[in-house]
């Protein structure tokens, strides 16, 4: 359909290793700078390795189960991803976005 097309995706284990790149250049900040982690900020190293796990499995996910190389898909696509791949569904969701 013409909205799937509208919403469509592409999407590597390349694009997922960036992802965990950065989660783990935030665990750095956050261990050289330890007073940035403490008080009421909203970043901890504990959710930043539970995020880079979310990004590992989904990493897996894309590496065993689709195409290495990447491709385009239809957006609906996405959720099936992220469910397979991550155990990410509706009805979670709010659980990752805490973490952030």
């Amino acid at each position: 359909s013409f909205a799937s097309d509208s919403a469509s995706f592409d999407l590597t284990n390349v694009d997922i290793a960036g992802c965990m790149g950065e989660v783990s250049r935030a665990m750095g900040y956050l261990q050289s700078f330890p007073e940035m982690a403490g008080g009421g900020s909203v970043v901890k190293v504990d959710n930043l390795l539970i995020l880079k796990q979310v990004f590992m499995k989904l990493e897996e996910y894309i590496l065993t189960e689709m195409n290495v190389n990447g491709g385009s898909y239809d957006g609906e696509y996405i959720f099936e991803i992220l469910r397979k791949g991550a155990n990410l569904t509706f009805a979670n969701h709010h659980l990752l976005i805490e973490l952030l």
